[in-house]
């Protein structure tokens, strides 16, 4: 493999090495001292090595920035303090700064070297040939130690610190690749956060993606959504209002933001929302789904003083659009049943179809939990045909198995939405006898269970 040429740069004045120096011509010098010097280091390294000086350049450009430039850049850097010329002080003292080794200082008169430069090791030459043999000598070896110990500093700026310094392109590309890297982090935690069963990792893991990338939008939905879930409905709503900051057409962000305003009680909200959710995504069952039932909360907004019947009956619309959207949604064709049942309240002929349509969804409920036994909803949709179609033992006994599935962080948000259908019920009196008193006791069990859930105890074996 060829290696590129060592770049060997002299700071040196440029016309005049000073009133107090013997040898004064700086072409000279460059002949007879610092071409030997190149030649040797070559032959010693095996390796080429291009001897570069400032006032030898002919491009143009500014003077200072070719200067700083090769400070940071050469390979070895010799600075000759002959004549303490004020400039080759100020590329020293670049050099220092910015580069460990190799950096060698020569003068004329080493005497008369000032300020902290003083304290540092410098090589005196001279015209005379043994001086100058001498001299050409010392400065090979110096370079030749230097470059072999790659731990060795010469800066006396750099020896009591942690400093480095690299080119603004190595700097850009380091950066690049941690951006990479981070973003491949966060997709690993987001893939892992979206398939663990556990809340609490889940909720660690979605804050650290956030972390790592706070404009990913679906990210943030998840974050929020896993907030919603562990009743912690400020936050939700607030990751969820940066998500549609940074995606006003997510409708997503829209629909989860619309269920944690309605878990929060701000209905009016929650139905904005929701529109919103549907009206970016009109084919989107779960959005038109979740649409109805903030229509339905809505609707008992003044309840039990007043009803706005308009409200529900939109709402059961929304539900059976849902479930033409899927035909075999059963929390949409239950929902559909259930508003049918508040309706009857106000047209006592419609409760015979809707009881009716509890027991035709009842196979579908089957056969569902048994394809997805872990997904709660499946089973508390079971639950309900059982209950509603008259088997009321077998639908609290299903309840309780139901309430099993539910993590305990999202226990108090999954039943509280499971309860506040059967209060509606319930106030409005379109069921009695052995059913109404079946959702009594359902109730019951759901409230102590979200209190449970509030205080965080175990679910007992039941």
């Amino acid at each position: 493999m060829i290696q590129s040429a060592l770049r060997l740069f002299v700071a040196m004045p440029g016309t005049n090495m000073g009133a107090s120096a013997e040898w004064k011509a700086p072409d000279q010098i460059k002949l007879h001292f610092y071409e030997p010097i190149r030649k040797a280091l070559a032959e010693r390294l095996s390796r080429e090595v291009e001897l570069v000086i400032e006032k030898d350049k002919v491009l143009g450009g500014p003077i200072h920035a070719s200067m700083f430039r090769d400070a940071l850049k050469a390979d070895i850097y010799i600075a000759d303090l002959t004549g303490n010329n004020a400039n080759v002080y100020l590329e020293l003292g670049a050099r220092w700064t910015s580069r460990d080794a190799v950096t060698i200082v020569v003068s004329q008169n080493v005497s008369e070297i000032l300020f902290n430069a003083a304290a540092s090791r410098a090589i005196p030459y001279a015209k005379d040939p043994a001086s100058l043999s001498k001299a050409i000598s010392e400065v090979v070896k110096a370079v030749v130690e230097e470059i072999a110990d790659p731990n060795h500093c010469d800066s006396p700026v750099r020896q009591s610190s942690d400093l480095v310094v690299h080119t603004r392109g190595y700097i850009e590309e380091l950066q690049i690749e941690n951006s990479k890297l981070k973003e491949q982090r966060g997709q690993d935690l987001f893939a892992a956060a979206v398939t663990t069963k556990q809340p609490d990792e889940r909720l660690r893991l979605l804050h650290e993606v956030v972390n790592i990338n706070p404009s990913r939008v679906d990210a943030l939905v998840e974050l929020g959504t896993e907030l919603r879930k562990q009743t912690k409905y400020d936050e939700s709503i607030s990751i969820l209002r940066r998500a549609v900051a940074l995606d006003p057409k997510s409708s997503d962000a829209y629909r989860e933001m619309g269920i944690a305003y309605g878990k929060q009680g701000d209905h009016e909200k929650s139905v904005h929302a929701l529109e919103e959710a549907v009206r970016l995504a009109p084919e989107h069952a779960e959005a038109l789904r979740n649409l109805g039932g903030a229509l339905r909360r809505w609707g008992f907004r003044d309840a039990p003083s007043a009803i706005d019947w308009n409200a529900i009956r939109l709402a059961q619309e929304r539900y059976a659009t849902a479930a033409r959207r899927e035909p075999y949604d059963t929390y949409s064709l239950l929902n559909v049943a259930k508003l049918e049942l508040l309706l009857s309240s106000t047209d006592p002929s419609r409760l015979p179809s809707a009881m009716s349509q509890f027991g035709k969804v009842k196979p579908l409920c089957e056969f569902n939990v048994s394809n997805d036994p872990e997904d709660p909803w499946r089973r508390f949709d079971l639950a309900e045909s059982c209950l509603v179609s008259g088997d009321t033992h077998k639908g609290y006994e299903l309840y309780k198995e139901a309430i099993a599935v539910v993590p305990l962080r999202h226990r108090e948000s999954y039943l509280s939405s499971v309860l506040s259908p059967f209060h509606e019920l319930l106030s409005l009196n379109v069921v009695s006898g052995e059913l109404k008193n079946a959702i009594k006791k359902v109730c019951t069990l759901l409230e102590k269970e979200i209190g449970k859930a509030k205080a965080g105890e175990p679910i007992e074996n039941q």
